[in-house]
């Protein structure tokens, strides 16, 4: 659902900016209604476009160190997990994308 897509949105931005995650997912996740959820994602939208402006082609292959949501240390090029966000609602099923 939206908020689920906007959730994991956010949480991927600061994982990029701070190396950790802003807030709890089901937090994030817990925002309802269309004009709140439209808010979040402009807001959201607005620091994707600040950091993706700031990036360069060498920045685009440094591995980033960050914690998943139950605390567990990963590392991948910036770039794959670009990718990943960008897939993340394709990846959903369609039960959920429908709602």
């Amino acid at each position: 659902n939206l908020a689920h897509i906007m959730g994991a949105q956010v949480v991927w931005l600061s994982r990029w900016q701070a190396g950790a995650n802003p807030a709890p997912i089901t937090e994030l996740q817990s925002v309802r209604g269309y004009q709140a959820i439209e808010r979040a994602f402009e807001e959201s939208h607005a620091g994707l476009r600040e950091f993706t402006a700031s990036l360069t082609d060498a920045d685009m292959d440094k591995v980033l160190h960050y914690t998943d949501i139950r605390g567990n240390p990963h590392a991948r090029p910036l770039w794959q997990l670009m990718v990943h966000v960008v897939n993340h609602p394709l990846r959903l099923p369609m039960s959920a994308r429908s709602r």
